[in-house]
């Protein structure tokens, strides 16, 4: 059917390897043969294939580095045309590499930028060059300008010819911004430092040489720039009584010779902020007092290359300092006698008042009857009522100096509603009210919150509702929303409501100032010191709410708030404390409290040791350290 055939095909060699051959079977006829003759020429082409096989990995291996590189890629012939694009060169400047490739180099070229490297191309070509570097602007598809690094080479052919060149384009604009707004930067300080002209900037070499001097400088020191820069130090318009003072000063605070020249910068070098008053030296001889801030200056590495000093006239100041001094002393001693006694008042009150609360509370776990467990419940709670009541005092003193936080705690909101309702029932039944305790069963009781904080508002706000209300009843309710969305948290609302007097719409926003109620006549007939809303309302702030009110005038009033709980489980905690605490050192002064704090521990099973004061902790600690908590009174004697 055919003459001939040619095919490439793989055969083994004698040796085991493989080889590529080129076989080519031709049929030649003779007429003085009984049969035709098939010649087959075979040839050993591997070379060639291994060859062929190395050139195509080579454009593959092109290929992908040219259509993957993160830079923009591009292939042009010798007039400058497109041959290819990668996708990332055309997302550069905006476009499709469809888009790019119907575009010439001139369209998408900044017009100052074409011309700037058609010498280095054809320089590139004629081979007198390999490659060339240069910046180059860009105009993207939306107008905008992007700022590039172009680096173009040339590709050769077998002869060793160029015959088309590639270029790849790195994406500077962003760096070129920040280049310019860096140097906006620094001419927006130049300006800067020309034109405080009331303010001395000074800055250094860390030999201490000046190296600038502003406007300012040369206005308050009557030196110019020309006369210091390069060639004198700062200590040149100190008093050199001070300088010595200070290094004195410095000497003994540190314990190490201190140079004149660096007691400016001393402090720096240890990692301390260097602000101090001085006494500057005019080029005339007068002086005037100055504030000085000395800082240090870093490079990019973050090392130490200067200093900066940064003084501000401040003679208005020390006048004005001189006429309030004795002022400001009365106004010390005024505060520190408040707080002393404060801390004291606390400390006095509040050790017996606890030991009555601790023991009434040990007792009624206690085997009690009918009658001795109401009494001591009545004790209990007086006890906790006398408490709050100096807390109140302490604590707005705390809110006015901005230094109360809240303590978070596993606690049971039934168990605070419910002490809270006890401490105002007896006298609600006095006055014949109805005392509601709304608390749905299904709620998640056990809440991670200060309780002691929690408790305080709730007894604030019945207080008030038991103070105004004469008939019908106080209700105190508590509702739970659920979770958050992206929280653990639950949220619940608390609200007391009562049948009494009602507020003016007028007097609202009244009531939750200090000091203040209603109206006087309310006060007269009340009483109280209005603190209590301002109060609640400032701890409702810490937890991220506020009080709500509503309220009609003759039927009654509700106050409201809603804040966001840590639910837990009382099982996993109860006993997760069990299984955590065996030991505990109690140091106490107070010997009611130690026994009080070592009944409830000794409740859970857990060992305790009791001493009185600081110096026998520490005795013991030193012998003994297998204790997992020490519980410390803040104020005893001997050590703190």
């Amino acid at each position: 059917e055919i003459e001939s055939y040619n095919i490439e095909v793989e055969c083994y060699h004698h040796t085991g390897k493989t080889i590529w051959c080129n076989i080519n079977c031709s049929l030649i006829s003779n007429a003085n043969l009984d049969s035709d003759l098939v010649i087959t020429q075979v040839e050993d082409i591997t070379l060639r294939k291994n060859l062929e096989r190395k050139a195509l990995e080579n454009a593959t291996r092109f290929k992908r580095i040219f259509e993957y590189s993160p830079n923009g890629m591009a292939l042009v012939d010798l007039h400058g045309k497109w041959r290819s694009v990668n996708l990332n060169l055309a997302q550069m400047i905006g476009y499709t590499k469809e888009e790019l490739l119907r575009k010439s180099l001139d369209e998408i070229t900044h017009p100052e930028d074409r011309d700037n490297d058609k010498h280095l191309f054809a320089k590139v070509i004629s081979r007198e060059s390999p490659s060339y570097q240069i910046e180059k602007r860009y105009l993207h598809k939306d107008g905008s300008i992007v700022s590039c690094f172009l680096t173009v080479s040339g590709l050769l052919d077998e002869h060793g010819e160029v015959r088309s060149l590639i270029g790849q384009v790195v994406d500077m604009t962003d760096e070129v911004n920040a280049k310019r707004a860096l140097e906006a930067s620094l001419n927006d300080m130049r300006v800067i430092l020309d034109s405080t002209t009331q303010v001395i900037i000074v800055e250094t070499d860390l030999n201490h040489i000046i190296r600038k001097f502003n406007k300012g400088a040369e206005n308050l020191l009557g030196y110019s720039a020309e006369e210091v820069v390069d060639k004198e130090k700062p200590s040149l318009f100190h008093k050199k009584e001070e300088v010595q003072n200070y290094a004195l000063e410095l000497e003994q605070q540190y314990g190490e010779k201190v140079d004149k020249h660096d007691i400016f910068t001393y402090k720096i070098k240890r990692g301390e902020l260097e602000t101090s008053d001085w006494t500057y030296l005019r080029k005339d001889g007068s002086t005037f007092p100055v504030q000085l801030v000395v800082t240090a200056i870093q490079d990019e590495n973050g090392n130490t290359k200067g200093y900066l000093g940064v003084s501000a006239d401040i003679s208005a100041l020390k006048a004005m300092e001189h006429s309030l001094l004795k002022a400001k002393l009365k106004a010390e001693a005024a505060n520190k006698s408040k707080s002393e006694f404060l801390a004291n008042m606390s400390h006095e009150i509040r050790t017996p008042l606890n030991g009555v609360i601790g023991f009434s509370d040990l007792l009624l776990k206690t085997k009690l009857d009918a009658n001795q467990q109401k009494y001591m419940e009545t004790v209990f709670a007086s006890a906790v009522s006398l408490l709050d009541l100096i807390n109140d005092i302490l604590d707005f003193s705390k809110i006015e100096a901005g230094k109360l936080e809240l303590s978070e705690e596993r606690v049971n909101i039934s168990e605070i509603c419910g002490r809270s309702v006890e401490m105002i029932k007896q006298q609600a039944h006095q006055k014949e009210l109805e005392v509601l305790l709304n608390i749905p069963n299904s709620i998640d009781a056990n809440i991670m919150a200060d309780g002691l904080r929690l408790r305080q508002i709730l007894i604030n706000l019945l207080s008030n509702a038991l103070k105004f209300t004469h008939k019908g009843e106080i209700e105190v309710k508590v509702a739970s929303k659920g979770l958050i969305e992206d929280n653990q948290k639950k949220r619940y609302t608390f609200s007391i409501r009562d049948t009494g007097i009602g507020i003016a719409p007028q007097n609202l926003k009244k009531i939750f100032r200090a000091f203040d109620q209603a109206d006087a006549s309310t006060t007269r007939k009340y009483g109280g010191t209005g603190l209590g809303l301002t109060i609640s309302n400032r701890l409702l702030e810490l937890m991220n709410s506020k009080l709500e009110v509503t309220s009609e005038l003759g039927l009654g009033t509700t106050f409201s708030f809603t804040v966001d709980f840590t639910t837990v489980d009382s099982q996993l905690i109860e006993t997760k404390i069990e299984r955590s605490l065996k030991k505990v050192l109690i140091v106490e002064d107070n010997l009611n409290n130690r026994y009080i704090i070592d009944g409830m521990l000794r409740e859970r099973n857990i060992e305790t040791t009791l001493v009185s004061n600081g110096v026998d902790a520490i005795e013991i600690l030193e012998k003994e350290k297998d204790y997992d908590l020490a519980i410390v009174d803040y104020h005893m004697p001997y050590l703190n």
